[in-house]
């Protein structure tokens, strides 16, 4: 005769911080207004997040020497000792981001929350995995990644990357002057005087030796 094990329902205590409440996270609303005081004011400056996050860590760093008040230990002498009890990272750093199946339109793009970004040509109608991070949107194939953008928090908006487009523009060289991708898209100088050699010298055919000249060799880039 068997008997059922009783299935616990509930393994752990949850409990929520409140949105806009401070008072629900003291520590960490504490530290967040320490960083704020003391590592951002003034407004530092920084080409990207990644410079930013640098800085931050420096400035982290400097502060291993000081004591706080009832320690008579200093922060980085307090971080070693915790460092002995705790776990060893994981071998593979976890992806802070948003996974989500989507499949490639007509028009070469993937939406993700709202907005859509272009693939390479190649891979329409495809099923792909989009990997929305803070700033960014990864898109990956078959386990490959095929293209990369920086995330928009518009409404409805199209981010596009030109070289995604070369291969099909090769075979629908009319559409250069009106492509949507193509818009905004800041070459050297150099590339509007050979657009114009070309056109002179060739006529229809030069805007098809012009597409070649982005593109990198061994295919389109993502």
């Amino acid at each position: 005769m068997r008997h059922e094990l009783p299935v616990p329902t509930n393994l752990f205590a949850d409990r929520f911080g409140r949105p806009g409440k401070g008072n629900d996270k003291g520590k960490v609303e504490g530290l967040v207004g320490y960083a704020r005081r003391n590592f951002m004011v003034p407004v530092p400056h920084a080409a990207s997040f990644a410079e930013f996050n640098e800085y931050l860590l420096e400035r982290c760093r400097h502060r291993f020497n000081d004591r706080l008040r009832g320690h008579t230990e200093t922060i980085g002498e307090r971080l070693g000792r915790d460092r002995t009890a705790l776990l060893p990272l994981p071998p593979a750093p976890y992806e802070a981001c948003e996974k989500i199946a989507a499949r490639v339109n007509s028009l070469s793009l993937v939406r993700y929350r709202g907005n859509d970004y272009s693939v390479p040509t190649a891979y329409g109608h495809r099923e792909v995995l989009v990997r929305g991070y803070v700033h960014e949107v990864a898109i990956a194939c078959g386990g490959a990644e095929i293209a990369r953008h920086p995330r928009s928090y518009e409404k409805e908006d199209f981010v596009f990357n030109p070289l995604h487009y070369l291969a099909l523009l090769e075979d629908k060289i009319g559409a250069l002057d009106q492509a949507a991708p193509l818009a905004g898209w800041e070459l050297p100088e150099e590339f509007a005087t050979l657009c114009r050699l070309l056109d002179a010298r060739m006529g229809k055919p030069g805007k098809r030796e012009l597409v070649q000249v982005p593109a990198p060799a061994g295919g389109v880039s993502p």
